[in-house]
């Protein structure tokens, strides 16, 4: 006679990560066998004025363990964090946004294209108005916590998304924070520099002429931090070290597992420092390739983005094991720079008003919104559906006012 099997279904209110946790908390307690313990959300979604629940798991099979089969709405479905996984060593992370961010169909933009486009919601992440360095700044503080730092540092232009996300991720994890901000044309208390001084950070203004940030400036300051005690920890440019890539490794992977099975056409983002589009095409690389990842330059000519998108594609994929990128993995498209870095092109503005119309989505003028335009007038040549992937930066659209409303 066969001992009696049973299941734990773990349901949360919390994040999939956290329910994962409390289950490997139950199994290291001995309480409950490996396996035994199914962890789940509780959350649930409204369409045509009905009630559904976010997932069904509505079948159980003995001899072969537990299958479950997921019913989720189309698209914005919890990701499986197992599923999307396999395979793939990701670093460790510590719990700062919310994940897995959405992935939403823009049936009004798609209409007006002809083409079907979808957003990977990075600009959702939810810690301090959001953005993509969340999803990075998650395995960047693990190691920052790890080590036992008390400050944090970081550097970027005055109107920085990165800058305000650190700032945010140190101190919700109890860390100081200063940021090496160097001036341009929005320097007023404004927008993201405005969100910086209410995180209470140290901001300390760089003249203009040093720009771009070099990392011995960081380390200058470090070094300085350590001679009166503090225990630093050095946050790269942009997040965009090995380790930040590595995290958009693991969001590739979330966006195929809400896909649930169907490939993207491409996936649209945007490079600047490449930390996001590297992990983007480290996990890419890692799942065979499923569909190309093209980038956007905001600045740099798009050779000199490419070579630094590879580099850091391959050594993304170091950390996860994974096969590395090659040379035609790594694609950007030119030609959408506008005036430079932070500097609102037409195109952009463009593309920031026509998304706003039709989805009620903000776009930001110095990456996304450029991004978006080269989408748009790529569009007829670029597979379906096209997955855009927004990455946040909504706050400077405050700082950058004037340049973006006509008269």
């Amino acid at each position: 006679m066969q001992p009696e099997t049973y299941v734990i279904l773990l349901v949360t209110l919390g994040t999939r990560d956290e329910a994962e946790r409390m289950g490997e908390g139950l199994v290291d307690a001995g309480l409950a066998a490996r396996g035994s313990v199914i962890p789940t959300i509780h959350s649930f979604y409204r369409e045509d004025g009905r009630l559904f629940a976010h997932r069904d798991y509505s079948a159980w099979q003995s001899g072969g363990g537990a299958s479950f089969h997921p019913r989720a709405p189309q698209l914005r479905g919890a990701a499986h964090s197992h599923a999307r996984n396999r395979g793939v060593r990701l670093p460790s992370r510590v719990p700062l946004g919310v994940f897995p961010t959405p992935l939403d169909p823009l049936p009004n933009l798609s209409r007006h294209l002809g083409r079907e486009v979808l957003a990977k919601r990075d600009d959702l992440t939810g810690l301090a108005l959001g953005g993509n360095k969340i999803r990075k700044l998650e395995m960047l503080m693990a190691v920052a916590q790890q080590e036992g730092a008390d400050v944090v540092l970081t550097s970027g232009a005055a109107q920085s998304n990165h800058c305000r996300s650190t700032a945010a991720a140190a101190r919700r994890l109890g860390m100081d924070v200063v940021l090496l901000l160097f001036e341009d044309r929005h320097t007023d208390v404004q927008g993201n520099l405005l969100l910086d001084h209410l995180l209470g950070a140290e901001v300390r203004l760089q003249p203009r002429a040093e720009w771009p940030p070099a990392q011995s400036r960081l380390d200058n300051a470090a070094a300085d931090l350590r001679k009166v005690g503090r225990k630093p920890y050095v946050v790269p440019y942009g997040g965009s070290g090995p380790l930040g890539a590595a995290a958009y490794a693991w969001g590739y992977l979330e966006l195929l597992d809400q896909l649930r099975g169907r490939a993207p056409g491409c996936v649209v983002c945007v490079t600047s420092s490449g930390g996001m589009h590297a992990g983007l095409v480290a996990g890419a690389v890692a799942r065979g390739r499923p569909a190309p990842v093209v980038g956007v330059s905001v600045a740099d000519p798009a050779t000199d983005c490419e070579a630094r998108v590879l580099k850091l594609a391959v050594e993304a994929a170091g950390l996860i094991e994974a096969p590395p990128a090659e040379t035609a993995d790594a694609k950007v498209l030119d030609g959408w720079q506008g005036d430079g870095y932070g500097v609102p092109s037409a195109a952009g503005r463009e593309a920031i008003e026509l998304v706003a119309r039709l989805e009620g989505i903000f776009l930001d003028p110095v990456y996304t919104g450029k991004a978006m335009a080269a989408l748009l007038a790529s569009a007829a040549e670029l597979p379906e559906p096209i997955v855009f992937v927004h990455s946040g930066g909504a706050p400077a659209l405050f700082a950058y006012a004037q340049e973006l409303v006509r008269h």
